[in-house]
């Protein structure tokens, strides 16, 4: 069962046997993108604020700030990939091969929704922060199958994206403040292809 939604996002499922020892050590090349990570991250605490008044007041989404906020989120969304070994690629700047991400913004967004958003978006927070544990336990099956026979089980790739697909869902709708349609999701999705 699939739901629709105003994002899009989908990472391929690498069926190859892979480098075990690149593998092995991928908690080590992850470093210096995580560290860039949080330097262009921490830039959307201060354009949220910004994309809310602006959308109370003129009611149209600015267009350089959603460009800006895609950016950083198809970064964050390579450096997730290939930090829970969904993609082989090195997280660069530029887009991959192994993933596509696309957002369908809305013309016209309701005035006053930014101001509430938030407040109904708490039980997808709360199910997204006990599934994150449920992540953590995942990745370590992934980790160790990949280490020592080269190949992700595919329940572990279908979580992984699965997962973030929702944090898109909900981050899209309550933070970053791009649609107005309310995030649909349930747990039966998530190993799901």
């Amino acid at each position: 069962m699939s739901i629709e939604s105003p994002i899009a996002f989908k990472a391929k499922y690498i069926t190859s046997k892979r480098n075990r020892l690149v593998c092995l050590l991928r908690l080590l090349f992850v470093i210096p993108f995580g560290i860039v990570d949080y330097f262009i991250s921490s830039t959307l605490y201060y354009i949220v604020p910004v994309v809310g008044i602006w959308l109370v007041i003129v009611q149209h989404y600015p267009q350089f700030l959603f460009d800006f906020i895609i950016h950083v989120i198809k970064f964050k969304l390579r450096y997730a990939l290939y930090f829970f070994l969904v993609t082989d690629e090195y997280p660069t700047f530029t887009d991959i091969d192994q993933m596509s991400f696309k957002v369908l913004k809305s013309d016209r967004l309701d005035r006053f929704k930014p101001l509430y958003k938030w407040f109904l978006a708490i039980p997808h927070f709360l199910s997204l922060i006990v599934l994150a544990f449920v992540l953590i336990v995942v990745f370590v099956i992934g980790y160790v199958q990949v280490v020592f026979f080269g190949k992700m089980p595919r329940f572990c790739h279908n979580f992984v994206v699965n997962y973030y697909k929702w944090w898109l869902d909900v981050f899209f709708y309550a933070l970053f403040l791009v649609t107005d349609e309310y995030p649909k999701y349930n747990f039966r999705t998530l190993f799901s292809d």
